[in-house]
């Protein structure tokens, strides 16, 4: 997001999974769709299912190329608070009649997702 705009990415690429621990994990890059304006404005990115389907986690910090005045900063997701959220959330829909009823909690991955802001040296 730039100043609370999505902004577009291309396709993932670089694609990547392997069986560990009980889990598969996966990865891919996904770069910036145009190169964005950073210096002066307010630049996040999280990774996250809308639905919650898939939990995603981001274990090694992103990386920028291409600027050496540029760094990231992680604000981790408040889990606890998160799952306390989706628990209130799912409580509050009605499955007596159908207990195997889709339930859609509108955008409830964002909840769960680390924030990473990007700053950059306006003079740059």
């Amino acid at each position: 997001m730039q100043d609370g705009r999505e902004v577009a990415l291309e396709r993932p690429v670089d694609h990547a999974a392997r069986y560990e621990d009980g889990r598969i994990v996966t990865s891919h890059t996904r770069k910036l769709d145009t190169p964005i304006e950073i210096a002066g404005h307010e630049v996040a990115a999280r990774s996250y299912d809308p639905t919650y389907f898939v939990a995603y986690d981001v274990p090694t910090d992103p990386k920028i190329v291409g600027r050496e005045d540029c760094e990231i900063t992680r604000a981790p997701a408040d889990r606890e608070k998160a799952r306390e959220e989706y628990g209130d959330q799912l409580a509050a829909v009605d499955t007596a009649s159908d207990p195997f009823e889709v339930v859609e909690l509108d955008d409830i991955g964002i909840l769960f997702a680390d924030r990473f802001v990007v700053t950059c040296d306006a003079s740059s």
